[in-house]
């Protein structure tokens, strides 16, 4: 049969009362809500310097940083667990906590979405952010005002893609 005889939503009723399971979706939740609200806005500095600014080796600057995210992840789960379950000079442990997960995924988040808006950075005329220099802005009032407007669309792809990324990984979350 197709169709099962006698559907009902018992289960997911039951699923949903269990703490642990809400505990961990919520947990889920708000580590991938903070990669990628850090993996975006990280991400937009990072890549309107290097779609505006002249400097030697952007490419292959941009050539590493992508580099990072062909990094299998399992190579740094050991070590990973091992510096956060005994942190050096004092440092909280950073073992089984949020940030001790949010720093790594930002680690492979961040690349990505560096990549992604380059591309939408370099699309935007410079012409606008020098009109707007023109007109009294700062250069952090023309990235803010004109230039973040204008990249909404990337913006909303790299955080979807690195939302989506945060949420899918298990790994690192169950080491």
């Amino acid at each position: 049969d197709v169709v099962p005889p006698n559907p009902s939503l018992e289960n997911y009723e039951s699923i949903f009362q269990n703490s642990d399971f809400t505990n961990a979706l919520r947990n889920s939740a708000i580590v991938s809500l903070v990669t990628t609200l850090l993996g975006v806005v990280i991400g937009s500095f990072a890549a309107y310097a290097l779609a505006r600014l002249k400097m030697r080796f952007k490419f292959l600057l941009l050539a590493i940083v992508l580099s990072i995210s062909t990094f299998p992840q399992i190579a740094i789960a050991a070590p990973l667990f091992r510096l956060w379950s005994d942190m050096p000079f004092g440092l909280p442990q950073l073992y089984n906590t949020i940030p001790g997960l949010v720093i790594p995924y930002l680690t492979f988040a961040l690349p990505l979405s560096i990549y992604i808006l380059v591309s939408f950075f370099k699309e935007i005329p410079k012409d606008l952010e020098e009109a707007a220099l023109v007109d009294g802005a700062t250069n952090f009032q023309a990235f803010y005002k004109v230039v973040i407007p204008l990249a909404a669309p990337g913006l909303a792809t790299a955080g979807i893609l690195t939302f989506i990324f945060a949420w899918n990984e298990f790994l690192l979350a169950v080491t």
